[in-house]
């Protein structure tokens, strides 16, 4: 399997999110294996959905580990696993967005083929 790919398995023509919980946190959440429906037999969407996915669990057990355990933890990663579960959208600090913007804006006033 790549790593482009992880945490990815085809099922009957759809991609799904399987990915197990690391021992660290296994006494703090007992599900042991994930597995998550991304309702698409698109790769790339899938790619998009997991990372998404990848994202809340990784900042979820984090959450545990740093002994934060109890229901806001909880409610905020069932809140981060709805946006994954949306139709492509995926949260993005705006840390992220900004730069990204600046450069579209650049590229543009200097590249007016790329706008």
């Amino acid at each position: 399997m790549r790593e482009a790919d992880r945490y990815l398995e085809l099922f009957r023509g759809r991609w799904r999110y399987v990915r197990r919980v690391p021992r660290a946190v296994s006494h703090l959440d007992t599900r042991g294996k994930l597995q998550v429906a991304l309702g698409t037999a698109s790769l790339e969407t899938a790619r998009i959905r997991r990372d998404a996915m990848e994202d809340a669990d990784t900042f979820y057990w984090a959450s545990l580990q740093t002994g934060q355990a109890g229901k806001a933890v909880e409610q905020r990663y069932e809140a981060a696993q709805m946006r994954a579960k949306a139709l492509g959208f995926t949260y993005r600090s705006w840390t992220i967005l900004w730069p990204m913007s600046l450069w579209r804006g650049l590229s543009s006033a200097f590249c007016p083929s790329r706008a």
